[in-house]
């Protein structure tokens, strides 16, 4: 049975423990409330490059004999850390961590090996077609925030950033009340509170800010589709459903809709003999959420496959005996998350919304559970109205085909 427990220390950092009886393992993560979301177009991946510069400081000898499984992740709306160790570690864990976050070293020939590696990773994205389409997809859909801003940056941005930029950056958003300690295995609240206020007081001396509200007015183009060209062998399309800002429980319902209406799209899949592939996803964060089909497929096709993708839409049946066989799949999917540490640690997610309240997977189920039939086709008409979508479409090189020659 899982117990669940949320402190916050003098400094103003809360410490989510959710205590798992009998596990060997315990998770350890930081969350902090920054990410490309929270910058302009003079700074945009700074964010992501103070990330690299933090992550840079573990050293393998603080490491070992622990066996600690450090990594770190920076997304559009938050930016977190993460360790794995055994439980008879936590004291040289959250003391590891507080040297490695709370404790950052900034060095200018650091800071350039990490640029040159940040423009590795945006020299991958610009070889990857759905990186390049989801980028342009935030790019249209947000024109008018900073949700149009890619994690990564652009390479002119991240060329001018220097180290007193980061510096005040680092001041400015990891501060304890901007940020969230969750600590999930087989460990005593009070210890854990009392570790997190020996090695984590992070910037407790620093000047504390509010967290800063990001303005999400969306600006849709007039084009229903937008179109690059791009030097590729296939062409790609993706279709986007937008929805607003989701918080608990509304988003569990449209879990809930991707579950029922993707297990509809797999049969389609392997039936149609216009693509190879189809993947129909939904993603969400503290900030919007949306649906969306990506499929790689011949030029000449791509009306085609529109126009099947709609037709389904529209003729997709949900009934009431596979709306509850799929709930209780869902739900199911739920129990299992009690036993991943990492899964419960995302628990911590629904605070960015509401600071104050601890929602627990028991909660989740409660909530899916009362989830009717009617809920969700009112959900799906809503999100799926012809009106509510955007098409991008990367269109594939031109020329002759491209063959490796024959091994001599």
């Amino acid at each position: 049975m899982e117990n669940y427990n949320l402190t916050k220390l003098k400094n103003g950092l809360s410490v989510f423990t959710i205590r798992k009886p009998n596990f060997n393992t315990i998770d350890l993560t930081l969350y902090v409330k920054t990410g490309s979301a929270y910058e302009n177009k003079e700074n945009n991946g700074i964010s992501h490059l103070l990330e690299h510069l933090i992550s840079v400081n573990r050293h393998k000898k603080q490491f070992y004999p622990f066996g600690l499984d450090f990594h770190a992740f920076t997304h559009k709306d938050y930016t977190h850390y993460e360790m794995t160790i055994a439980k008879e570690y936590i004291n040289e864990a959250i003391r590891t961590f507080g040297q490695i976050i709370g404790k950052p070293v900034f060095l200018t020939a650091t800071l350039k090996k990490i640029k040159t590696r940040i423009f590795e990773e945006i020299a991958d994205d610009k070889d990857n077609p759905y990186d390049i389409l989801y980028n342009a997809i935030d790019n249209r859909l947000y024109s008018n925030s900073s949700l149009k801003l890619p994690i990564l940056g652009i390479k002119k941005t991240i060329q001018e950033i220097n180290l007193k930029e980061i510096k005040s950056w680092y001041v400015k958003y990891y501060q304890p009340d901007n940020m969230i300690l969750t600590i999930v295995g087989d460990v005593e609240n009070k210890k854990t509170k009392k570790l997190a206020e020996k090695y984590l007081g992070i910037n407790k001396d620093a000047v504390s800010i509010k967290n800063k509200t990001i303005q999400r007015k969306q600006v849709y183009p007039r084009q229903k589709e937008f179109e690059i060209q791009g030097s590729f062998e296939r062409s790609y399309l993706t279709i986007v459903y937008p929805i607003d800002k989701l918080a608990y429980p509304s988003f569990l319902k449209h879990i809930l809709l991707w579950y029922l209406l993707n297990q509809k799209f797999e049969s389609i899949t392997e039936n149609s003999n216009l693509f190879y592939n189809m993947n129909f996803d939904y993603s969400a964060d503290s900030l919007r959420g949306g649906y969306y089909f990506s499929i790689s497929c011949d030029e000449k096709n791509i009306n085609k496959v529109k126009k099947e993708i709609f037709i389904n839409l529209d003729n997709i049946r949900i009934g009431k005996n596979f709306f509850d066989k799929t709930k209780k799949y869902f739900i199911n999917n739920l129990i299992s998350k009690k036993d991943y540490l990492s899964d419960l640690s995302s628990l911590t997610l629904y605070m960015f919304n509401s600071p104050e309240k601890i929602v627990t997977v028991d909660n989740e189920i409660t909530e899916v559970k009362k989830v009717t039939l009617s809920e969700i086709q009112k959900i799906r008409t809503k999100v799926f109205a012809k009106e509510n979508y955007f098409s991008f479409i990367l269109k594939q090189k031109k020329g002759k085909d491209f063959s490796f020659p024959l091994l001599q």
